[in-house]
């Protein structure tokens, strides 16, 4: 993922580390919530999975090396999966539940 871009509807990036890969679009986005459809090319299926998660803020980061890291949005990390995201089973589970948090956490 572009460190330096918003998470906004329409973005798309293609996955790295565990997520190589995977295409993933921004299908809607409330707040710090989001809509994602992902697919892997490379599967003989091209079968399309979605998740549902909060976008984490990545603070700026300076290594030892001089290098520094941009602060820039993110997913949640595999260890958050189940607190911070979620993988519904097809695009109408996933809508339901996108709406269902949207909606509670404008309560």
């Amino acid at each position: 993922m572009e460190k330096s871009a918003t998470l906004g509807p329409g973005r798309t990036w293609d996955g790295r580390g565990q997520q190589r890969g995977y295409k993933f679009k921004v299908l809607n986005r409330e707040g710090d919530l989001l809509l994602l459809e992902k697919q892997n090319h490379a599967h003989p299926s091209k079968q399309k999975f979605y998740e549902v998660a909060y976008v984490q803020r990545v603070p700026l980061h300076r290594f030892p090396n001089g290098s520094v890291c941009e602060p820039h949005e993110a997913l949640p990390t595999s260890e958050k999966w189940g607190a911070l995201a979620w993988s519904p089973g097809c695009l109408a589970d996933a809508v339901a539940m996108f709406e269902r948090k949207a909606l509670k956490r404008a309560a």
